[in-house]
Parts: structure tokens; sequence; C-alpha cells
């Protein structure tokens, strides 16, 4: 993924980022000792208007 150079934008493959007012949290999840990332998204009622 690659890192906006916005400081209100910050996050990463392992990390959580903010993305137009959603929040984007990655995580890494394990199945049958196998890795498997999964995204997930959730709302975060905040104004972000692109400039």
């Amino acid at each position: 993924m690659k890192q906006s150079e916005d400081p209100a934008d910050e996050g990463g493959l392992y990390g959580f980022g903010r993305w137009r007012g959603f929040k984007i949290e990655s995580y890494l999840i394990q199945s049958e000792g196998e890795e498997t990332y999964t995204l997930g998204f959730s709302f975060e009622p905040r104004l972000c208007l692109p400039a």
C-alpha cells in the first residue's frame, strides 16, 4: 500500500488508516495454519472534503 503524504492520512498494511471519512482496519488472521489477510471497513462520522 502506498502511504499518503497528507498528515491526516496515516497507516499501512499492518496498521490503521483513514480514507475520506472511512476508517480502514487491516488485520491478519490465521486459518488452518495459513495466513489470510482480511480487510474490515467501519464508517467514521467525520466530515472529510477534498482540498
